[in-house]
């Protein structure tokens, strides 16, 4: 159940944006948005040591451009949740936001 108050909303400017672990909650990353001035890979980790890819998808800037989105998500993470950008080169703004429930 949603209730008002349990949304988050993180943003960094840089590889990674987080969401700490909450006791026994469950985190729902609900999108993921932002831009890469590089070709990247876009990865939501979580799992209990907080490198496990729950989430992947490749941004190919030649395809794509440099801005992304990716809106009616429903990923879940028992424990805290990371958005990570991975690219050899690159400047990175990421947004990452969901509920806890």
């Amino acid at each position: 159940m949603l209730v008002n108050g349990n949304e988050f909303g993180v943003y960094a400017t840089g590889a990674a944006a987080s969401h700490a672990a909450l006791g026994n909650r469950t985190h729902v990353v609900t999108s993921i948005s932002g831009s890469v001035s590089a070709d990247a890979t876009i990865s939501v980790l979580g799992g209990a040591s907080g490198t496990t890819a729950i989430f992947v998808a490749v941004i190919d800037i030649s395809v794509e451009g440099t801005s992304f989105s990716f809106t009616g998500l429903s990923i879940l993470g028992d424990a805290g949740v990371k958005v990570e950008a991975t690219s050899s080169a690159g400047t990175y703004h990421l947004t990452m936001c969901g509920h806890t429930i």
